[in-house]
């Protein structure tokens, strides 16, 4: 069971081994501050992590932010889980 803190440490470590020179890796980063690449790097590591797939739904994601995204990976990785 992913728990809402570990995912967001785990989103924020994976994105600074991506991105070591940026210094303002943090969950209140906008999805449209990443590239495609990083996206695609962070849901693969995530997938691996957790063992679950969340690329192929990410076409329902809506959010904007890291935190949307967090959230919608809880609830794609185990629905009980998620933020109401």
């Amino acid at each position: 069971m992913a728990v809402k803190e570990d995912v967001e440490k785990n989103i924020v470590s994976i994105l600074g081994e991506l991105y070591p020179d940026r210094e303002d890796i943090s969950i209140d980063l906008r999805m449209e501050d990443l590239d495609s690449f990083g996206i695609v790097q962070l849901l693969l590591a995530l997938e691996e992590v957790y063992d679950v797939a969340v690329l192929e739904g990410m076409s329902t994601f809506q959010g904007e932010t890291l935190a949307e995204f967090r959230d919608f990976f809880l609830t794609v990785h185990d629905p009980e889980s998620a933020p109401a």
